[in-house]
């Protein structure tokens, strides 16, 4: 069930409320590595535009036995604070924008259950065309609930802002 679309809606809605915009959906599905790096070719004109506005939108971990994925880390102390370490892994990961790292964290870590992991692959190459053009950051962290044992489950939720970097140039 689709809602990459829906969820962030309401946001942009008020974030452009008293502006006329044209809102574009561009819907991303299974893409192998080479697919990957040519849409981010073809959307980096647009995106480097700044009249342009993109959201990426992605809900992060699924943890629980409903979406076949309990990987958990004792060492890192309750079940919730294992999925929020592997979690803040990915971040940084997106963070370095290398769509290599994120490649392998997903492979170690996460397997298929960050559902927009293909829309943030498409991001990446794009980030990683443009080397020292933008910085990545995270803001905000959440899960569903706080599962503390395997018959529980959860849905992570980050909010992440990609921004260009200042012009250091004198």
């Amino acid at each position: 069930q689709e809602h990459s679309i829906e969820l962030p809606l309401p946001y942009i809605y008020h974030t452009f409320a008293e502006r006329s915009v044209k809102l574009v959906p561009i819907m991303v599905g299974s893409l192998s590595e080479n697919d990957a790096e040519a849409v981010a070719q073809t959307l980096i004109p647009y995106f480097v535009d700044p009249a342009n506005f993109f959201v990426f939108s992605s809900d992060f971990c699924h943890w629980g036995e409903r979406f076949s994925y309990q990987y958990y880390d004792k060492s890192q102390g309750p079940i919730w604070k294992s999925i929020e370490y592997v979690d803040r892994l990915g971040m940084d990961v997106i963070e370095t924008q290398s769509p290599e790292a994120f490649q392998r964290y997903m492979e170690t870590y996460q397997k298929p259950t960050i559902c927009g992991r293909n829309p943030i692959r498409v991001l990446l190459h794009m980030l990683h065309s443009l080397p020292n053009q933008f910085d990545v950051s995270f803001n905000y962290y959440d899960q569903s609930s706080k599962c503390t044992k395997s018959t529980d489950s959860s849905v992570s939720y980050v909010s992440g802002l990609v921004q260009p970097r200042p012009d250091t140039s004198p």
